[in-house]
């Protein structure tokens, strides 16, 4: 399906993609490929992003995109959203082609293999700022907001200034160990909640035979 983004009082149009877990695996080349194009064009935007998720993950643990992923994320400031977007056609014109766009997600995508791009607001939550993503995945607002240079497949790309904690926070303490399904969490207080909630309606359902 073609859609339009508006940037800038121009149409710009691209082909919608449907995304899911498990559409395929990654093919490490081709993702590398593609964030050293990425990486190329953002790195003189003038606006913080950095490697999060799976592919922070991956970086920090094994000096590689994880074998069982299936994309690579992206962080970058929600207030920067629209510097970004104005990039696209500079992404499409290097073959990254833009085939999903939100309210917080963006995705990119070149020879099948594709990048997302989560954007991450700012709040205000119990006399500190977080970053939330989606309100699902919440870190500390000083991580994301002054991302430092680390070395990544010949790139001196950008990452949480602490990706040892925000790993914590979105895999557990043994982040370090590899896990076949260690898909990210989501550890805001409305997640958990509702996590919380579904368990004892589990249990409820079990004492009651409902």
């Amino acid at each position: 399906m073609i859609k339009y983004i508006d940037i800038n009082g121009k149409r710009f149009s691209y082909e919608e993609v449907e995304l899911f877990h498990g559409r395929k695996k990654i093919n490490r080349d081709i993702a590398a490929e593609n964030l050293k194009i990425f990486y190329n064009i953002i790195k003189s935007a003038g606006f913080n992003y950095g490697l999060i998720f799976g592919t922070l993950l991956g970086a920090i643990r094994e000096n590689n995109f994880i074998e069982q992923d299936e994309d690579t994320d992206i962080f970058v400031l929600k207030e920067d959203k629209n510097k970004f977007v104005e990039l696209l056609p500079v992404f499409k014109k290097s073959g990254l082609e833009t085939v999903r766009y939100g309210n917080n997600l963006l995705s990119m995508m070149r020879k099948n293999e594709y990048i997302d791009i989560y954007f991450f607001e700012e709040k205000n939550y119990w006399f500190k700022k977080i970053r939330t993503f989606d309100n699902k995945y919440n870190i500390k607002a000083s991580f994301l907001n002054k991302p430092v240079g680390y070395s990544f497949l010949g790139m001196n790309i950008l990452i949480p200034n602490n990706p040892e904690k925000v790993l914590e926070k979105f895999y557990g303490k043994n982040w370090r160990i590899p896990k076949p399904e260690g898909f990210a969490q989501p550890n805001s207080f409305k997640s958990l909640f509702s996590k919380i909630k579904m368990q004892l309606i589990r249990k409820l359902r079990i004492c009651f035979k409902i």
